[in-house]
């Protein structure tokens, strides 16, 4: 608002000399709003650095549970390891790719004059994007229903993996896996930390094509009851994330809320 008119971004003194604040009348009120305002930053300060420990906690989970590395209990109490090509697993785990795993395919053709021409839509299009879960739009009828892993196959998000469940839509840049019996929240859980591996990257555009998708080989538990409890201790870690982060958020708008209210002396401390 008072910055120069130069090329370099600034604060003339002149001008600065002439803003006008408003400020309590007393040196108490000032160190109140001030000690109030202190407060809020302690609280998101707080709250920042526990999501970035759950984050990184979550993250040494995965890495050892997604692996057999760490086993949940009533799980692998005498099971040791065995050699594989992409490293040592679990004697009672399973090495697959995932067209044995499953049905692989991919979405169609969706633009946006099919979604708003959409009379009561409330099925979600999934895209190549990877805001907003991946939604494009929604449309009244739907191509997939029940549990599905999707993919993104172009562009500067491909080999980014979701778990679906429900009714929807996949556009042509949107792999679909169905798997035929294993648990698809935890095979999820696994694709999504290997999938970018095997993103061409060569081209301009960066894909992961349905072909190099069924030859992607992943380590799983024989027991599908292992696949559950594994994919149930992660997602209890997402939703506490989330948690979390809406009370980061929640914090951050309180703060913003109390600097207009109480700067401005539309509230008074007492």
């Amino acid at each position: 608002m008072h910055s120069g008119k130069s090329g370099v971004p600034g604060v003339n003194r002149n001008d600065l000399h002439e803003i006008s604040i408003r400020f309590p009348p007393t040196k108490a009120e000032q160190e109140a709003i001030a000690e109030a305002l202190s407060d809020a930053d302690a609280l998101i300060e707080s709250l920042e650095q526990l999501l970035a420990k759950k984050r990184l906690i979550k993250q040494g989970a995965m890495q050892e549970l997604l692996t057999g590395k760490r086993r949940l209990p009533g799980f692998g109490a005498r099971s040791g390891f065995k050699p594989t090509e992409i490293g040592k697993i679990p004697s009672d785990w399973r090495l697959e790719t995932i067209g044995e795993l499953s049905e692989v395919g991919r979405g169609r053709v969706i633009n946006h004059k099919e979604i708003g021409r959409s009379v009561n839509p409330i099925y979600p299009v999934y895209s190549s994007q990877t805001s907003n879960d991946g939604v494009m739009g929604y449309l009244d009828t739907y191509s997939f229903d029940g549990e599905y892993i999707t993919w993104t196959t172009d562009g500067a998000n491909a080999g980014t993996v979701f778990y679906r469940n429900g009714r929807f839509n996949c556009t042509n840049v949107c792999g679909t896996i169905k798997l035929h019996s294993d648990d698809h929240s935890f095979v999820a859980s696994v694709l999504g930390t290997i999938a970018k591996r095997h993103v061409s990257r060569h081209l301009g555009n960066p894909k992961l094509m349905n072909d190099v998708m069924k030859s992607v080989k992943i380590p799983l538990p024989e027991s599908k009851a292992e696949q559950q409890s594994i994919a149930i201790a992660l997602s209890d870690m997402d939703s506490e994330l989330t948690a979390l982060d809406a009370k980061l958020t929640k914090a951050r708008a309180i703060k913003q809320g109390m600097m207009q209210e109480l700067l401005t002396g539309r509230i008074r401390l007492v």
